[in-house]
């Protein structure tokens, strides 16, 4: 099953949306990966991994104020954990 099937099938699903918006972004089709991170925020707002992947796109696009904004979302919903590496 791809991708796309899988979000036909179960469009509420936010992981779905992310893995697609993984797949956009090692293809370096930023705009197509933020759309997908922005629907998975929608779906799910409070998963911090969406929006550390959406400050990925908007690093390589060198968007920093929004990179900025979508890892400080990400650390204020999950303190506890280290992001990067």
């Amino acid at each position: 099953m791809d991708i796309d099937q899988a979000i036909k099938l179960s469009p509420n699903n936010s992981f779905h949306h992310q893995f697609r918006g993984i797949i956009f972004f090692g293809l370096e089709k930023y705009k197509k990966a933020i759309e997908d991170f922005s629907g998975a925020i929608a779906l799910l707002p409070n998963w911090a991994g969406h929006y550390v992947w959406r400050a990925a796109v908007h690093y390589e696009l060198e968007q920093w104020d929004s990179t900025a904004n979508d890892l400080d979302m990400a650390v204020k919903l999950r303190p506890d954990e280290v992001i990067g590496g």
